[in-house]
């Protein structure tokens, strides 16, 4: 038995899953952040690249900018985790700057720009995993010992013996 899920936002995302995922699913769209367009600066440059004299004529590339310290839309956690993880995307004024000149169309840039910083806002959302330490088991250890202990008298063989003995 499998369910369809549709999102309501601009860009519409479909999810299947079964019926023992479903709870899964549902709470990591009720936990997701959504973008608001409305609060995000759109621009449009000249794209570099191919496409003849549409590139010197036309304004496609798409680039976003938002203040991060001032997006009310975003918890704090995830204010700190994007500016860790989005540190060279980041301006000194604190603007998170997306651009995106894949395509020679507006519209289709705009949306790959709106879909990267939908990937970089889910990325800097889920939370980091708790590294668990582990211990080196005994036989390891001892194991490396051994292959230095190997690797040095391989190595003391090769000397020719001739140097000064203090």
């Amino acid at each position: 038995f499998t369910f369809s899920l549709r999102s309501s936002h601009m860009f519409s995302s479909r999810l299947q899953c079964s019926v023992h995922s479903a709870g899964a699913v549902l709470r990591w769209m009720a936990s997701r952040i959504t973008v608001p367009q409305h609060q995000i600066e759109t621009h449009f440059a000249r794209s570099s690249g191919p496409g003849g004299q549409n590139v010197n004529k036309v304004n496609t590339k798409a680039e976003l900018r938002f203040h991060v310290d001032d997006a009310g839309w975003l918890p704090y956690d995830v204010k700190a985790r994007l500016k860790e993880l989005q540190q060279n995307a980041i301006n000194k004024g604190g603007e998170l700057i997306v651009t995106s000149m894949k395509t020679r169309s507006q519209s289709q840039n705009l949306r790959d720009a709106f879909e990267k910083l939908q990937a970089i806002v889910d990325e800097a959302a889920t939370p980091p995993k708790e590294r668990i330490p582990t211990e080196v088991p005994e036989y390891e250890v001892r194991q490396r010992r051994q292959d230095k202990q190997h690797a040095s008298t391989k190595k003391k063989s090769r000397s020719s013996g001739g140097g000064f003995d203090f």
